[in-house]
């Protein structure tokens, strides 16, 4: 083999690993996409929303965005992103804004993020959001355990916009915390990984400015199109008979 051959062969490896290394090596996320490019990654996605407006443009962390929007059909609807190597990607489309949980990390409840974009229409002037778990009690080993009932509430305006985001609250994430670790010692390696529904769940309850519980009807179930791996869970709505007075 002559050395041309050698070097040429051995330019065209370092090509391909150039290129390797460009679309599969991690890079710093580049500046998020303008509304105008987020409109038309939307509508080029899916082809049953589509985008008319971009409301807010709301970071997660360094790698995550939320991206509440209206439709062309007067639907208030909700867009998730991520930085994927090389460019920003949207995971999911919907086009109803019911609140849900966004778990970036599914292991780690400080990355969950609480995300909503209500309709206008329902006059929703506040909501809460309330972290919950029913009284409960079991036996294992023939040791007996009793859980109390867990109720935190957190009073969210929402009067002046339509869409948020909300981080769960230090005190939330200290009573998370213990409970996973009281029922990890009481029934060790019995559910392997970790799951929210097994200690506790979010609920939520909207308002009108009198007070009284909000009636949606603009903001309902709709249509969802899922583009790549996320985990999204619905936030209950909570009922009035599972409410105890603080």
């Amino acid at each position: 083999m002559t050395k041309t051959t050698k070097l040429t062969i051995s330019m065209g490896v370092l090509i391909i690993l150039g290129v390797i290394i460009y679309w599969y090596f991690p890079r710093t996320p580049v500046t998020f996409p303008s509304d105008k490019e987020l409109i038309v990654n939307i509508n080029h996605t899916q082809s049953t929303v589509r985008v008319k407006e971009i409301l807010d443009k709301i970071k997660m962390d360094e790698e995550h965005f939320f991206v509440p929007f209206t439709s062309t059909t007067g639907d208030y609807g909700t867009s998730y992103w991520e930085w994927q190597n090389t460019k920003w990607k949207v995971l999911n489309i919907d086009n109803s804004g019911e609140p849900k949980v966004w778990k970036i990390d599914s292991n780690d409840p400080s990355t969950f993020r609480l995300v909503w974009n209500l309709h206008e229409d329902d006059k929703v002037d506040h909501i809460k959001f309330f972290l919950y778990r029913e009284r409960n009690f079991h036996v294992t080993n023939g040791v007996e355990y009793y859980y109390p009932k867990l109720q935190m509430e957190k009073r969210i305006e929402t009067a002046s916009a339509s869409y948020g985001s909300m981080k769960l609250p230090s005190d939330w994430l200290s009573v998370i915390d213990s409970l996973i670790k009281m029922d990890s010692a009481a029934t060790p390696n019995l559910f392997g990984d970790f799951d929210m529904n097994r200690y506790m769940y979010f609920a939520w309850k909207p308002y009108e400015q009198s007070g009284i519980e909000a009636r949606l009807e603009g903001t309902s179930n709709g249509f969802s199109f899922m583009n790549d791996d996320i985990e999204l869970d619905f936030v209950r709505i909570m009922n009035d008979s599972d409410i105890e007075s603080q």
